[in-house]
């Protein structure tokens, strides 16, 4: 291959890597137009990675990169379903509905004159703050048991395969879980 192939070969591998970063970003700011950019963003890298596999010739740098990127992210959706299971199991095991049941009792009491969310609102406007307060720490670590394992998982795949992709080295055991 030219250095001028190599070099075009190069600029591709890292747009697409820009790409991918810009969606692991904007998948961390708690916001729903950032989280859908993301998913678009995330879904577009997929796609192009697929296509810019196909086009090229197997063992080039965009081929081994296009596969290191796609396995990352159907590896890293398959963690982050496992996690969701075992951080949604350690929620209903930990969760603590006791601040709910007088609102509970006041909803099944009043259930006929409840309207709309102003109604659900009112009666249990009185629950949420102790409910919160008593659950934080399961809601806390649930959260870290889903999100923490799969953030660390991209960030690290992401991060060893641009330093590879900037000094326009293939990834070494590009087919590997990790």
């Amino acid at each position: 291959m030219s250095d001028n192939n190599n070099q075009t070969a190069k600029k591709t591998v890292l747009q697409i890597y820009a790409v991918f970063g810009a969606s692991l970003l904007l998948s961390l700011v708690p916001i729903p137009t950032a989280a859908f950019f993301s998913f678009v963003f995330g879904v577009g890298v997929l796609i192009a990675a697929y296509a810019l596999r196909k086009k090229n010739d197997e063992g080039s740098l965009i081929e081994n990169h296009m596969t290191f990127i796609i396995r990352t992210i159907w590896i890293g959706s398959f963690f982050a379903m496992i996690t969701t299971v075992v951080g949604s199991i350690y929620l209903f095991l930990n969760i603590d509905n006791a601040p709910l049941e007088p609102c509970m009792n006041d909803l099944v009491n009043h259930a006929q004159n409840i309207t709309g969310l102003r109604g659900l609102e009112t009666v249990f406007g009185n629950c949420y703050e102790p409910y919160w307060v008593i659950n934080a720490h399961a809601f806390i670590t649930s959260f870290a048991i889903v999100a923490l394992p799969v953030l660390v998982y991209f960030s690290v795949r992401y991060a060893r395969g641009l330093a590879r992709a900037a000094n326009g080295y293939r990834v070494a055991n590009h087919l590997g879980w990790f």
